[in-house]
């Protein structure tokens, strides 16, 4: 459910954050990070869906990282709102975590490996270290 920012009932506007559709190494339990992948059939329907909850929004710019996930996710949803000419600004700086030595690799494989203890502290730890990656304090 989407609520107003809203000062003396008059709304002040919106931030509207969208995750990315599922990738095609999403769709295989992969960890994917910076790694530039593109969408899967679900992820494409995922972003449709997503249009369909936005219908009612205006919208003045929208950001996006620079990975072809993100920015596919975004073209659907303008696409699906007839947004076209919509200001967007692709940025790095707005990757999601890098995984470092863990991408590419089967999360369920690292969860077998190391345990549900180690798994879930890669995963969601604020300072877990990851060599060659970077933990969610980095990000």
């Amino acid at each position: 459910m989407i609520k107003n920012i809203s000062r003396e009932k008059k709304v002040i506007g919106h931030l509207v954050l969208v995750r990315h559709g599922e990738s095609i190494w999403n769709e295989k339990g992969l960890w994917t990070g910076w790694q530039d992948i593109v969408l899967s059939k679900k992820g494409r329907e995922e972003a449709r869906l997503a249009a369909k909850t936005l219908v009612d929004l205006k919208f003045d710019f929208a950001i996006t990282s620079d990975l072809k996930r993100a920015h596919q996710t975004l073209e659907i949803i303008k696409e699906e709102l007839g947004l076209h000419t919509l200001p967007t600004f692709k940025h790095k700086e707005y990757k999601e975590r890098n995984y470092g030595i863990y991408t590419g690799k089967s999360k369920w494989d690292i969860k077998k490996e190391f345990g549900d203890e180690k798994f879930h502290k890669i995963r969601r730890h604020w300072n877990e270290p990851i060599p060659n990656g970077e933990t969610l304090e980095d990000v």
